[in-house]
């Protein structure tokens, strides 16, 4: 949260990469997408990093934005819980009218993927899981090049507008600004 894209800045000779300064306690947020074979966009999670949530990060969200989930991690990470969570409330009940009797999931081999419990709701409701090898999916994954990179490198835009422009509180990229900046 509030990573800054590259950006042409008047800087000593010799520097390598210089940034737009940024507010320097950044946070991870996990963003979990899923878009189908036919182009139908699921809901998304998004997990922030904390101990609970505050609704105050949710009270300004516009009618679509309303469609997503939230949750929250330690570390902003998704874990086994939240991956299973996401598989029953996010996947399967949005793909179920839609994709027929067998779905296919294509997934990464991060450890809160294949889990047993996964695995096993997985395998009851037809739904058949495509495991890519670790750290691979940049390369293996068309939407991870084809979609979410360019919606890394916008982000990246907008983070460094509205750092230059003050924001609107002077605070930098906070929880609650991120959600706007993102989507």
């Amino acid at each position: 949260m509030g990573q800054a894209s590259r950006a042409k800045v008047i800087c000593c000779c010799g520097s390598r990469n210089p940034r737009v300064p940024y507010d320097r306690g950044r946070e991870v947020v996990t963003l979990v997408e899923t878009v189908s074979a036919a182009g139908q966009s699921l809901s998304s999670l998004i997990i922030y990093n904390g101990k609970a949530q505050y609704l105050g990060w949710y009270t300004n969200l516009t009618e679509k934005e309303s469609n997503y989930k939230f949750s929250y991690s330690p570390k902003g990470w998704i874990h086994d819980r939240l991956a299973l969570i996401w598989l029953k409330l996010i996947f399967e009940p949005e793909t179920a009218t839609v994709a027929g009797e067998t779905r296919l999931l294509i997934i990464d081999g991060h450890g809160s993927h294949p889990t047993y419990a996964f695995v096993k709701f997985s395998v009851k409701h037809n739904i058949l899981l495509l495991c890519l090898p670790s750290h691979s999916t940049y390369l293996l994954l068309p939407l991870d090049v084809g979609l979410f990179s360019p919606c890394q490198h916008f982000y990246g835009l907008d983070v460094d507008n509205h750092i230059r422009s003050g924001g609107k509180t002077g605070e930098g990229i906070k929880k609650a600004t991120f959600f706007g900046l993102c989507y």
